[in-house]
């Protein structure tokens, strides 16, 4: 794990005790999760899974919130997911978010139609050949794709799949979201 991605864990730890700076938080990323339920079409009749949901799950809150799909939230931290119903308790969401203890590499997947992977989630070639293999065939995919300054900090990688199209995230860590599919070749 790199220095910024120890940085950040850290900071997501110690801001869910700070409910102002919590909420304050999640609304940064909230047009960020807009511009990713549009990308996938995301609707009340999905269910999602979301890798890599950290300490604070502001996309699985914000993806309820704005589509009341079920979202089920996983991260391989266990304190991570503690903190993460800290969170989900501040956010005062009454249903459909799941928080488990979980691995994108073999998390189990037939009932997801959208999968969500986060810039911190690794390693992201063996997270979507796990969902090549296990996965619907017909699974909407969005992941976080690092700017080019972070593109040795992040493992990236989109193969086995093909990029069907992409939106621009004003963030400093990933400058786009991209939505995938099967290769169809």
């Amino acid at each position: 794990m790199t220095l910024i991605q120890l940085i950040v864990q850290y900071f997501e730890k110690i801001v869910v005790f700070f409910p102002p700076f919590l909420k304050l938080y999640m609304k940064n990323y909230k047009r960020i999760i807009e511009r990713e339920i549009d990308l996938a079409d995301i609707t009340k009749n999905d269910k999602v899974l979301h890798i890599g949901s950290g300490s604070v799950p502001f996309t699985a809150i914000h993806v309820n919130q704005m589509t009341d799909a079920h979202v089920v939230s996983i991260d391989i931290d266990s304190s991570a997911i503690k903190l993460s119903k800290r969170a989900i308790k501040v956010s005062k969401l009454k249903k459909n978010v799941v928080l488990k203890k979980g691995n994108g590499i073999n998390f189990p997947l037939k009932q997801f139609t959208v999968i969500i992977i986060s810039l911190q989630a690794q390693p992201k070639k063996e997270i979507l050949n796990h969902i090549w293999h296990n996965g619907k065939k017909d699974v909407r995919i969005v992941i976080r794709n690092p700017c080019q300054a972070y593109k040795d900090v992040y493992d990236k990688g989109i193969e086995p799949f093909s990029c069907i199209k992409k939106v621009t995230q004003p963030m400093i860590t990933f400058n786009h979201s991209t939505l995938l599919s099967r290769d169809k070749s």
